[in-house]
């Protein structure tokens, strides 16, 4: 069939349900032209639009929309409440081969953000002034008795698939005499300016073409680490370096203090501690500091009165270039993190100190100190990490050549 023929005909799915009724069948319809003319489908029998309560023009619309939208969302109610979501794999050519659904209960995408429950009422805070039966504010909203089934036969479309455009929605009861008849939508506005926000029945996935759906997705807290993963990370650094270069040399060459290695195993709750527990790792960073024996006879003296700086030299100079990029990676990690105890210390405001955070890959405005810390701590533990297996394998690789 074409959807520009005089009276659309579809197919039933097995001989069992027409094409249209479903998401499956809609999404490679002949809203994407064949193969629906083939197998089953072809031979199946034939059903009219009309004996499933389906004009020929609401249906060159639905198909319209599927065409322009790429993807298919119909509701059902028997034998059970259900909505599926579907959308067809596009092969060489953008041509339709299948059709991939997810088909779940209409409850789980049948609530509604305007939804509010007192006691055991359940009350519609998207009441329009003018509605004689909203005679209560819920949270400073006006409010209107509702029940589940006039929510879902209102035109207002459910939580999980409405537009992320459409504000302000008002919806005003029918009465009669025996009360609440139904409730619909008198107007509802469009943060896009879209004058399709006058059927908002159609702000829902599969309706209006313009619609869009935000999806905010909350932040995963890192995973804690065990208080003293950092000091021991630095002190089996430290054996995999004089496995490396022999048991005189040491990871941490300069002396520090025990006080500042205890507190990398304490938590912090506030901006005045998390500084504190950066100053303390930013001195344990500084404490690196590997031998001359191991640096280039040739060295500049400024490209080794730093920690990092001497690091980077010494490894430069002492492992294969087939361990560069990963050695590498180690030390300027460990620099951003020392770049963040600069910020607090040096920064006059606070944009110096987000910056640096970014660069860790924290990037809430007012990020929580605590799991900042943590990771702070966590990517200190890989590069340690990175820097020990790159020290092993240079420490097994000499073994075998001598």
């Amino acid at each position: 069939m074409s959807a520009h023929d005089a009276d659309p005909v579809l197919y039933h799915v097995g001989g069992r349900m027409p094409l249209h009724s479903t998401g499956v069948g809609l999404s490679c319809s002949p809203a994407h032209r064949p193969p629906c003319r083939s197998g089953s489908w072809a031979t199946s029998p034939p059903i009219r639009p009309a004996r499933t309560r389906q004009t020929p023009q609401k249906l060159r619309r639905v198909l319209a929309d599927v065409r322009h939208s790429g993807f298919a969302t119909v509701t059902l109610t028997v034998p059970w409440p259900r909505t599926s979501v579907a959308a067809p794999p596009l092969g060489f050519g953008g041509k339709v081969y299948a059709a991939l659904s997810v088909v779940m209960p209409r409850a789980a995408v049948d609530h509604k953000d305007d939804e509010r429950r007192s006691s055991r009422d359940l009350f519609c805070t998207a009441a329009a002034p003018g509605d004689a039966t909203a005679r209560v504010e819920i949270e400073g909203l006006l409010s209107a008795p509702t029940s589940r089934p006039l929510c879902h036969s209102c035109a207002l479309p459910p939580a999980d698939l409405v537009c992320s455009h459409l504000l302000h929605p008002q919806v005003t009861s029918v009465t009669d005499a025996g009360g609440i008849k139904s409730r619909d939508v008198v107007s509802a506005l469009c943060d896009r300016g879209q004058k399709e926000v006058e059927e908002p029945e159609g702000c829902t996935a599969g309706g209006h073409s313009c619609w869009q759906r935000r999806v905010e997705v909350k932040p995963v807290r890192p995973a804690r680490l065990p208080p003293l993963s950092v000091p021991e990370a630095f002190d089996v650094t430290d054996l995999a370096w004089r496995l490396a270069f022999g048991q005189r040399e040491r990871f941490r060459g300069k002396p520090g203090s025990m006080k500042n290695t205890a507190s990398l195993a304490v938590d912090c709750a506030d901006l005045e501690e998390f500084e504190s527990r950066m100053s303390a790792l930013a001195d344990v960073i500084d404490q690196i500091w590997p031998g001359d024996a191991l640096l280039p006879a040739d060295i500049d003296v400024e490209k080794a009165s730093r920690s990092l700086d001497r690091l980077t030299e010494v490894l430069r100079h002492r492992l294969p270039a087939s361990q560069q990029a990963r050695v590498e990676e180690a030390v300027s990690a460990l620099r951003r993190i020392r770049q963040v105890r600069n910020a607090l210390q040096h920064s006059r405001t606070r944009g110096g100190l987000l910056a640096a955070l970014r660069n860790l890959g924290v990037h809430d405005a007012s990020p929580s100190w605590d799991d900042t810390w943590n990771i702070v701590r966590a990517q200190t533990v890989d590069a340690l990490k990175i820097l020990r297996e790159e020290l092993v394998q240079f420490s097994e690789t000499s073994e075998i050549s001598t």
